[in-house]
Order: structure tokens, then sequence, then C-alpha cells
């Protein structure tokens, strides 16, 4: 995934598993990765069509990796959706269900 951020161009890489319509959700959302590019980098980039390329749908393949994926960035993880219980954006790890995104928080209430 090619990502700008202040001034600086670098490509970041990463091979992980993924649904086609995970992917697809995620086009047009705001990534952040954090330091990843070092202190105070703040990395962040709205995803794009092209950022995200698909190495194989072979269920083989897919079974023989498995084992040993994420390797790098999985940057659909740490894509911001909205909670629609508080309004908070947080990353997609903080919600067990993108389809209707209620934060971990929210459901504690």
């Amino acid at each position: 995934m090619e990502i700008f951020w202040e001034d600086c161009y670098s490509n970041l890489e990463g091979l992980f598993l993924a649904e086609e319509s995970d992917v697809t959700n995620a086009i047009g959302r705001d990534c952040y990765l954090g330091e990843i590019a070092g202190k105070h980098s703040e990395v962040e980039g709205e995803i794009e069509t092209g950022d995200i390329t698909l190495v194989s749908d072979d269920a083989d393949v897919i079974e023989k990796l498995r084992p040993f994926l994420p390797i790098g960035i999985d940057p659909l993880e740490r894509v911001r959706y909205e909670c629609f219980a508080c309004g908070e954006r947080l990353m997609a790890y903080e919600f067990d269900n993108l389809e209707e995104p209620i934060c971990d928080y929210c459901k504690r209430k």
C-alpha cells in the first residue's frame, strides 16, 4: 500500500488474508498506521482503489500461507470506522461486527 505523508513518500507492504467484501468496504476510508515509519511519522491516508492487490485466491495457496500471515502490514485492521452509538472513530479491530459497528465500550454500557 502506498501512502503519502509529511512531505515524504514511502511504499509500505504487507501480505494478509482478507475477504473481498472487507477490501471493497475499506476503499475510501481513512487508514491510520501510527508511527510505522519512525518516531513522529504518524502515517495515515485514505485507502484508494489499487492500493490493495489480490495476490491469489487459490484455496491451496491460501492454506499453505495461512500459518505465516499476516506478514508486514494488514491495513484492514487499521481502517477507521465510526461507532453507531457514540460517534467515536476507532480502528476496525475495536469492533466485533463492521456491518453495524458499535464499539466495545458502548456494548458494555
